[in-house]
């Protein structure tokens, strides 16, 4: 059972992708519809053992090589987090499927998008369940891969391409740092095993290692390795441009790999990582880097008039808050707000593609507006999605987030109450954005042209298209309630032995809720209420921003992203102008003076020698000639 799951998506990739031309449209859907649905039943069953029964498996399937200690098997570990990670993953990525038989459905290479979003599901499985670095890695890099091949579908545009190969080399930083992290942990335990690896790194924590002249303990070295590993992959700080620009690919792509699976594997590696980072001495830069993540995302989204990348903003912030509380051991509530956000993002991300497939592809929310009598069904499901994710009482959203802000509350440090006063700002301003969505595209008068509003598609009928996005709206109202109890709380085992958290910053962790009290778990229920009331009393607040000569630069900094794009292209265009004069220099001498003097070198020396050898053998043989004649006459 545990091997079919795996095995399903990958029998949809090779159908769809090697046989899609003779299935057809409809068998290559039937197909992947069909397996995706079935691994889904088992990923149920096995949810349920594990939950019921607390079941765990550690299935060997093939050893890839071994040499002396060295040993390197190809193993499927399924434990409790793990395994909730597929069961996220599976049914994000079977609504998908769902989703795109309507949405894609005028693209004539539906089959190769179906066998790349299998494909995909099939790499982050692979992830998932690895049991050692090496397993991680290849799913990591295959991830990475899906995520161009997908980004980049439609490669007749210039816009995705661009986007593809921005979001694989931000990627490759942090693929880079994995890799010389994962060399660190193999020359400590001589093994890249988990239980090996993680078993034997505290024995090593007194160990240090020479880094630019100054002494570093190994564990911090190995922990900053996966933390820039972490910080690519899930678009934190400094590392985030591609999120946003890689919403240039399909709209089901964006649910998919940008909102619920893949940017959470960074989060997942944190927290797989555990075992290693709790004996670190650098996790406050994890909490900086997540705080700088929530305020950056935030404001950047207060701004934005793009649909979808108003969203990505919106995920990007709340990774951020992912990514905070695992810096206070807070794995759980970490791991809680991804299970949750995995379903109400995917919600507002496939509402957001109804919305544009409407408006015949339009993204601009300035020239929307009045849509709420045109599109009913498209604005339910926006409103569901974006209350769960503002944190709406009873919400999913409300049960994960506020889970957050409570840890970072009750840790008796300086920096985790400055990081709690920041992400309350943020779910203001989170309030405010998601609802000035809202207002813009369905709440405000028509801003377009008569013509443009004449031409739209009012055709929500769409039966698959409608199911998927019931189903995750169920999720998203359901979820966080039902799974409240096997993630809150100092009883709850979710994560048993998965994680470490043993926090070095307040031995009462385990027992916030008696560190918290009533006033201060209502605070972000009340910056809720007044960012919901702020931004329907200032509607107009967006606009005087944009005319104020003085506000307008404070506009034009956030609508920006904060110029990090054009810092990097800045000093990244300078040094790589730089680099090109260097190495066309080289070039130069290499390929060009290098070889052609060689070449004129040895030709010289050749011509040389052959005259010379000439010379000397006429010059012998003429005098051996004489001197055998004076002989003769002798």
């Amino acid at each position: 059972m545990y091997l079919t799951i795996m095995l399903l998506p990958l029998f949809n990739v090779l159908s769809t992708l090697a046989f899609g031309r003779y299935l057809g449209r409809k068998g290559s859907i039937l197909i992947a519809i069909t397996n995706l649905t079935t691994a889904w039943t088992l990923v149920c069953i096995v949810f349920a053992n594990n939950l019921f029964f607390n079941s765990i498996c550690l299935l060997f399937v093939h050893s890839w090589c071994s040499s002396g200690l060295f040993t390197i098997s190809f193993e499927l570990l399924f434990d409790n987090l793990s395994i909730i990670m597929i069961f996220l993953v599976l049914s994000v990525s079977l609504i998908v499927h769902i989703y795109s038989i309507d949405y894609m459905s005028a693209d004539p290479h539906l089959q190769r998008f179906v066998g790349y979003l299998s494909l995909f599901t099939f790499f982050m499985l692979i992830l998932l369940t690895s049991n050692n670095f090496v397993q991680l890695f290849l799913g990591w890099e295959g991830v990475g891969l899906c995520s161009y091949l997908l980004i980049s579908f439609w490669y007749n545009r210039l816009d995705a391409c661009k986007s593809a190969i921005k979001a694989v080399v931000y990627n490759k930083i942090g693929d880079c740092a994995l890799l010389f992290g994962m060399s660190l942990v193999y020359l400590l335990s001589f093994s890249l095993n988990f239980q090996v690896s993680f078993l034997v790194i505290p024995f090593f924590v007194d160990n240090t290692l020479i880094v630019f002249y100054s002494s570093l303990s190994v564990i911090d070295v190995i922990s900053i390795m996966f933390i820039i590993a972490a910080m690519g992959k899930s678009a934190q700080f400094l590392l985030h441009p591609w999120l946003a620009d890689a919403m240039e690919g399909p709209t089901p792509v964006s649910a998919l790999i940008h909102a619920a699976t893949m940017v959470t594997a960074g989060i997942y590696l944190i927290m797989r990582c555990s075992f290693i980072l709790e004996y670190s001495n650098i996790m406050f830069l994890v909490t900086i880097i997540g705080t700088l993540t929530i305020f950056f995302a935030s404001t950047t989204a207060l701004f934005q008039y793009d649909v979808k990348k108003i969203i990505a903003y919106s995920t990007c912030s709340q990774l951020g808050y992912m990514f905070t509380v695992c810096s206070v051991s807070g794995y759980k509530a970490s791991f809680f707000h991804l299970f949750t956000h995995g379903f109400f993002k995917a919600l507002l991300f496939l509402s957001a593609g109804l919305l544009i497939h409407n408006l015949q592809d339009e993204q601009d929310i300035r020239k929307m507006g009045g849509l709420l009598k045109i599109l009913p069904f498209t604005y339910s499901f926006f409103l569901l999605g974006s209350m769960a994710l503002i944190g709406t009482p009873f919400l999913s959203g409300f049960y994960s987030k506020d889970y957050i802000l409570e840890i970072l509350y009750s840790v008796p440090s300086n920096l985790s109450f400055f990081c709690f006063h920041i992400a309350i700002l943020s779910t203001f301003l989170t309030s405010i954005y998601s609802l000035k969505l809202l207002y813009y595209v369905f709440l405000s008068e028509p801003h377009g042209y008569k013509s443009y509003y004449r031409n739209v598609l009012v055709d929500e009928g769409y039966s698959l298209t409608l199911f998927a996005l019931t189903l995750l709206a169920l999720f998203s109202l359901f979820i966080g309630f039902l799974f409240k109890d096997l993630f809150i709380g100092a009883g709850s085992n979710s994560l048993h032995f998965s994680i470490l958290e043993v926090s070095k910053q307040t031995s009462a962790f385990n027992y916030f809720d008696f560190a918290v009290n009533s006033f201060n778990k209502s605070i972000p229920l009340y910056f809720f209420v007044s960012g919901c009331l702020f931004c329907f009393l200032f509607k107009g607040l967006f606009i005087s921003f944009m005319n104020n000569t003085t506000l307008y630069w404070t506009y034009l900094h956030t609508n920006q992203a904060w110029f990090v794009n054009y810092l990097y292209y800045q000093i990244g265009l300078k040094s790589f102008q730089f680099f090109i004069v260097i190495f066309y220099l080289d070039k130069l001498f290499f390929e060009f003076a290098a070889p052609k003097a060689l070449q004129s070198l040895l030709k010289k020396a050749t011509t040389t020698l052959q005259t010379l050898e000439y010379n000397v053998t006429f010059t012998h043989l003429y005098f051996y000639f004489t001197l055998f004649l004076v002989i003769s006459f002798l």
